[in-house]
């Protein structure tokens, strides 16, 4: 997302989900916290920018998020990259 902190779809999803019921990850650590995306996530940078009414906690089961992510895969603009 915003950090690079991400580095797939379905991390991206799984925050969105879960980012309100997981444990904060070691604040040392950070996303390089073992439990990273599994048990915990990182503190947020400006908690006071986050927003708590329309994610965080959506109770999606793995196979809804795979889901989402699976649909999100098919949605194209046609946009190919120029060769280097």
């Amino acid at each position: 997302m915003h950090n690079g902190v991400f580095k797939t779809l379905k991390q991206v999803v799984r925050f969105y989900n879960t980012r309100d019921v997981l444990a904060a990850c070691d604040p040392m650590l950070g996303n390089l916290d073992p439990g990273f995306g599994v048990t915990c996530w990182p503190v947020p940078e400006i908690p006071d920018t986050m927003d708590n009414s329309f994610m965080g906690d959506l109770n999606l089961t793995d196979a809804e998020e795979d889901a989402i992510v699976a649909f999100m895969l098919t949605l194209t603009d046609g946009y190919m990259s120029p060769a280097p």
